[in-house]
């Protein structure tokens, strides 16, 4: 199969991601309510679980620990709730993905791109939230979109990885949910960096760890984080999508007779 083929022109899968993000989006309303809420509810169910044992319970203080902790949850909660629905993503289509030539990791960029939707609505409320209880510096806001768009790209190159690893090993579905619980406790989410020193190199090399001190920077503490630092994370989140492309150009012929 040729990569023109295969590809057609850039308008054709436009069109076709248009379709997939929309079919998803319905999938995840079908005959459920709540399905289309909980991407949604599911942070605020996340804070309201956590805000009593850490900071009532464990004791956990921190400046206005409530924002503290949501402006760490959200991009979280987006990552986690993602991957594991982003992990099948092509294994599901195999019917798909054998009948018809098209650029097969449009699927899990679509699975990614409709739950960006919840993300950023939840985002959107937080934000308003803020502003009306005058926590809000208005100056710094437009740098979140660095942030914003390093996080979806990121999310969308580890679903693209884990959705080809799972066409040949389908072991990290049940791994998925455990690596994912241990990667949280890396991250200073639910408590204070300065309470888990050992871990504090993981906040330069863990790319989560990163964004989540950006979010938390512009909504927690109203200051812009190292400019530098935004571009060149932003910059690897680029580098590592277009991998991930690369990537799939070479399993061209091989996804539809191994799916």
């Amino acid at each position: 199969m040729s990569t023109t083929t295969r590809a057609g022109t850039w308008i054709p899968s436009r069109d076709l991601l248009i379709t997939l993000v929309e079919r998803k989006l319905r999938l995840l309303s079908k005959r459920s309510w709540f399905g289309a809420a909980w991407p949604i509810v599911a942070p605020l169910f996340l804070f309201v679980l956590y805000l009593f044992v850490f900071h009532r319970v464990l004791k956990v203080h921190a400046t206005n620990y409530p924002t503290y902790l949501f402006a760490g949850l959200l991009p979280w909660t987006f990552l986690a709730q993602t991957l594991p629905d982003t992990l099948i993503s092509i294994s599901a289509d195999a019917e798909l993905i054998r009948r018809s030539a098209f650029r097969y990791e449009l699927l899990p960029i679509a699975s990614v791109t409709a739950l960006s939707f919840h993300f950023l609505i939840t985002m959107a409320g937080f934000v308003i939230v803020l502003a009306a209880v005058g926590t809000l510096n208005y100056a710094v806001l437009p740098a979140l979109v660095i942030p914003i768009v390093s996080l979806y790209l990121l999310v969308t190159t580890l679903g693209m990885f884990l959705a080809l690893i799972d066409v040949y090993n389908r072991d990290l579905r049940r791994l998925l949910a455990n690596l994912l619980t241990i990667w949280f406790f890396l991250i200073p989410i639910v408590y204070l960096q300065n309470q888990a020193k050992v871990l504090v190199p993981l906040r330069y090399i863990d790319p989560a760890n990163i964004l989540v001190s950006e979010f938390r920077s512009i909504l927690a503490y109203q200051d812009l984080p190292p400019v530098h630092t935004m571009v060149s994370g932003l910059a690897i989140c680029i580098g590592i999508f277009a991998l991930a492309l690369f990537t799939y150009r070479r399993f061209d012929d091989r996804l539809p007779r191994e799916v």
